[in-house]
Formats: C-alpha cells, structure tokens, sequence
C-alpha cells in the first residue's frame, strides 16, 4: 500500500522537514503546500466544457491528501481503524485514480473533437504503445522462465514452454506494428490506394497471427502429451492465448471490413 502514497509521501516528509525547522521556514512550507495543492489549476485553460472543473477537484483533494501526508496521525473518520501506512496507502490510491480518471477523460474529448489528421497520430500512438505493451509482456514471460532453463530434458522444455508463452505477445505486437502502417497511410486519403495496400498486409498480418497462435497452442500441447512421462513439471495441459487469439480475431474482422469498404466505393464508382 505504500507504494500507492508515492510521490505525495515524499512531498508530505520534505514539508513537515521544512516545518520543523521553524521560524521563516514554517512560512515557506506552508507556501510551497499552497503551491503545489494549487498546482492542477495551471491546466484549467487546456481544457474544455465541464472538465474544466476537474483540476478544481484535483487541487481540494490534494489539500486533503498532501496534508495528511505531512500530518499522517491527523487522519480521521474510519481511516483511524488502519495503520498509518495503509490510510496513507489510501489516500494517495484515491489521487492516482482521481488523475488517471482525468486522463481518461481528457483522452476521450480530444479523440471526440479530433479532425481526421488528429485521429490519425492519436491512432499511432495508441498502437505504437500496444507495440511497447506487448514487447515488455513478450520479455517478461521469457524472464520468468530464466531460473527453469538448463541442459535437462526438463530445462530444454521450460525453454520452449518460455517461447510459447512469449509468442502470443510478440505476434499480437507484430499486427498492431500493421496498424500503424494504416495510421500511416489515413493521412493520404482513406479511400488512396496506400490505404488499400496498408489495410491488405493488415489483414494478412492478423490471418498469419491467428495461424501462428493456433500451432504454436496445438504442437505444444502435443509435445508436451508426448513427453509427459519424462518430464518432472508438466503444466499449463491446456495452454491456449485466448486474450491474444481475439485481439488478432478481432482485428482480423476490422481489417476484412475495411477491404471490403474499398471494394464496395470502387464498385460504386464504376457504375458512376
């Protein structure tokens, strides 16, 4: 839980440190807490309609919060039943979702009120992060197999088991790297012929993806039924990516509806 009062923690200690010195010092800790309560409020003007009023919320929660932080044990009401690093621990989980909600919404007016242009970098920034989501999820599953990997019969299979898990992460980050070529290519027309092009290889990408997944689900689990008798850890007898099997599905279905998109305006305009 005291993870969750990180940085407020921090601000909260280096205050009462400027507090305790007394005197003139007092004064400054009382301005900088000011300061930084207030600090939200610089972004009122960046934002539009009844957001506005988020950074005013944000900046009386962090009255509260930052306060209990330089005055843990003033904490009153039903945090008084927890420890002091736990009502901490709340108090500074409640401002981290009270800014990840202002996120969200911000992300969702911008994306609303967003001409094409705009929508086309919002798009690319979404799948170059899915990219950077899916590579670490890629490398954390091999890491987590690191200990297991040996010269054994057992410690050759922790290996293959490591890239198995790997591989749904690492396909599913190869489709949305097909994205951004069609995030690309928005900016010269959807209809232009490099959009055609870019949402094609999109498609062949997620059909390849979804292929892959499938026998790279299917040999593993009849290599390991083959080899259970000789293996000390046989786990995950039913190992199949569902998660990432309907990302490349679901992307699959968007892409086909897209090609088909361009098929029915090229028709049209033959009849024309």
């Amino acid at each position: 839980m005291g993870w969750f009062a990180l940085p407020f923690s921090w601000v909260g200690d280096f205050l009462r440190w400027l507090s305790l010195m007394g005197g003139g010092w007092n004064l400054v800790a009382w301005g900088l807490y000011v300061a930084v309560c207030l600090s939200p409020l610089i972004l009122v003007k960046w934002q539009r309609g009844w957001v506005r009023w988020l950074p005013v919320g944000m900046s009386g929660l962090l009255f509260w919060v930052v306060y209990l932080m330089v005055n843990p044990y003033a904490m009153g009401g039903g945090l008084r039943v927890f420890p002091v690093e736990v009502g901490l621990g709340l108090a500074g989980a409640a401002v981290w979702s009270a800014v990840l909600f202002w996120v969200g919404i911000w992300l969702v007016d911008r994306v609303w009120t967003a001409d094409e242009k705009a929508l086309a970098r919002y798009l690319r920034g979404l799948l170059w992060g899915l990219v950077g989501v899916f590579g670490a999820a890629a490398l954390w599953a091999l890491w987590g197999m690191r200990g297991q990997v040996g010269g054994s019969l057992d410690g050759v299979f922790a290996g293959v088991r490591a890239v198995v898990a790997a591989s749904p992460y690492g396909l599913n980050g190869w489709v949305a790297l097909g994205g951004v070529k069609i995030a690309r290519a928005v900016e010269s027309g959807f209809f232009s012929d490099d959009m055609l092009r870019a949402v094609k290889d999109f498609s062949v990408r997620c059909k390849d993806a979804l292929v892959a997944m499938l026998v790279i689900s299917v040999g593993f689990n009849l290599l390991q039924f083959m080899l259970a008798a000789r293996l000390s850890d046989v786990r995950m007898m039913l190992d199949f990516p569902v998660g990432s099997a309907l990302f490349a599905l679901g992307a699959l279905l968007l892409a086909r509806f897209a090609a088909h998109a361009h098929a029915l305006r090229e028709e049209n305009e033959g009849f024309v």
